[in-house]
């Protein structure tokens, strides 16, 4: 076997990914890779006499101070027993946030291969699942919202949405992903979240929501969504789960006496719930007014209803699927 052969084996390399190693990863990083033995994992101090043994580093201050830095770019992953390999999956994902001006050099076309091999890769493992909900994702307003992070005893942390960061479709704010979870492998313990304050979360949920972006929520912390990159969207699209997966429990009811046809509806819907009313013309001298068109594809995140200006939205509590 090759040292391509091994990195493409041990690294777990899509095709997707074969002719931007040389971007991924450094040459030191291919070079422990190839040295890597049949073992799984490696403590600390194994670890770092493999990469003195094999030229990577000169010495042992040297080789733990390459550990790091290949723990940060997910080139490794901590295990119970020390270190192991990690994945391409997981390098990406990190590439595309913590090093996104590199990966933004890649064409449009590069980034739009990668992101669809990623997308495939999570939705498969959706479809693994045996829960009735792949995730405990749910869709939540801006007030409930601001709750769910008061009532949090944890200590916040925001880092990018990966999401956004790697398909780049939409053009919304990426500063947005509020996480609670510090497990080894987690951003947090890679250094690539920031510690901030209940306030300064909510503060980030605000303006997200003046963006135009949606709300999620699960144990492990806030995100702020699209339709067009965020992946839970994205599969509960492709699994045809919309309303049971996320789990939803508004929907949006609109007084069309209270409308004044400014559109902000229209605007802030992610998903085609309004529409204009057809039997008002341009030429009538009125604004044309709006109507619920779709209204059992509500997800009752109430960004309608942040953006209304006249009041004519609100949200009712719906019994849940």
């Amino acid at each position: 076997m090759t040292p391509y052969e091994k990195i493409i084996e041990c690294f777990c390399v899509p095709r997707e990914g074969r002719d931007i190693l040389d971007v991924m990863l450094t040459k030191k990083e291919q070079e422990m890779l190839c040295c890597w033995p049949e073992t799984e994992e490696l403590t600390a101090d194994e670890l770092a006499r493999l990469l003195c043994g094999g030229g990577v580093a000169a010495d042992e201050g040297g080789a733990l101070h390459f550990i790091e830095e290949a723990f940060k770019r997910g080139v490794l992953n901590k295990s119970d027993g020390g270190y192991c390999r990690g994945s391409f999956y997981g390098r990406l994902d990190i590439f595309a946030t913590d090093e996104a001006a590199e990966y933004r050099k890649l064409s449009r076309e590069k980034r739009d291969e990668l992101d669809s091999w990623y997308f495939a890769a999570y939705l498969n493992g959706l479809k693994s699942s045996r829960e009735e909900r792949p995730t405990a994702d749910e869709v939540l307003p801006l007030e409930d919202t601001l709750e769910f992070i008061e009532n949090k005893e944890e200590q916040p942390y925001l880092a990018l949405c990966d999401c956004r960061m790697l398909k780049g479709a939409c053009g919304k704010p990426v500063s947005t992903c509020i996480t609670y979870r510090t497990a080894p492998n987690s951003f947090v313990k890679r250094g690539l979240a920031k510690k901030i304050t209940k306030q300064e979360a909510k503060q980030v949920v605000i303006d997200a929501d003046k963006a135009g972006l949606m709300h999620t929520v699960n144990p492990g912390g806030v995100c702020s969504c699209c339709t067009d990159c965020c992946y839970l969207f994205r599969a509960a699209s492709a699994l045809e789960s919309q309303g049971t997966w996320p789990r939803v429990h508004y929907r949006a009811v609109l007084d069309e006496d209270r409308c004044i046809g400014c559109r902000s509806c229209l605007r802030r819907c992610h998903f085609h719930v309004f529409e204009l009313k057809k039997d008002q013309t341009k030429d009538s001298g009125k604004r044309q007014n709006v109507r619920m068109a779709n209204a059992d594809l509500c997800a009752g995140c109430g960004l309608c209803v942040t953006g209304c200006p006249a009041g004519a939205l609100k949200l009712e509590k719906i019994q849940e699927k």
